[in-house]
């Protein structure tokens, strides 16, 4: 609760916010209550993984405090054609190319669809077993001015 609080209240202006522990208390519980108790900003949730990304969407989906249409779990065309998306994630799933014009390289497809400034906050899960690209590349979509990033994981 008390991690929630300090990110809603926003005082770290140019600093992450950073949740951490073992494996296993709830910083991904924490990291998604944080995210449903901030729906009003525009808000881009990261993992290094799919079964992460999965694991928050469906977090997502049992609160039912989000219904289909108001978050998108983006996914690769690849892992849709080769049926690699649970079916209750499917109606929340879409493609990147949905908006943009497909590349061959998804950092860039992302860049295109969504311009640097248009997120509010990044909230990003198992920080720690992402390398440096997969967390700086989400950060150049923040705000400048009002960019938040809150990091969430194992530091070990």
């Amino acid at each position: 609760m008390r991690a929630v609080f300090n990110i809603l209240r926003g005082e770290a202006k140019n600093l992450p916010y950073v949740i951490f522990g073992p494996p296993g208390p709830g910083q991904t519980v924490t990291l998604v209550e944080a995210v449903l108790q901030m729906v009003q900003n525009r808000i881009l949730v990261a993992a290094p993984s799919n079964i992460v990304a999965d694991l928050i969407s469906k977090l997502i989906i049992a609160i039912k405090a989000l219904t289909t249409g108001e978050f998108i779990r983006i996914v690769r065309q690849s892992l849709i054609k080769e049926e690699l998306i649970p079916p209750e994630l499917m109606p929340h799933c879409a493609t990147l190319d949905i908006c943009a014009k497909e590349t061959a390289e998804d950092t860039m497809l992302i860049t295109k669809t969504f311009p640097g400034g248009h997120f509010t906050h990044l909230f990003m899960d198992e920080t720690g077993q992402s390398t440096e690209p997969e967390t700086l590349m989400p950060a150049a979509l923040l705000s400048k001015d009002r960019g938040r990033v809150i990091l969430a994981g194992d530091p070990h």
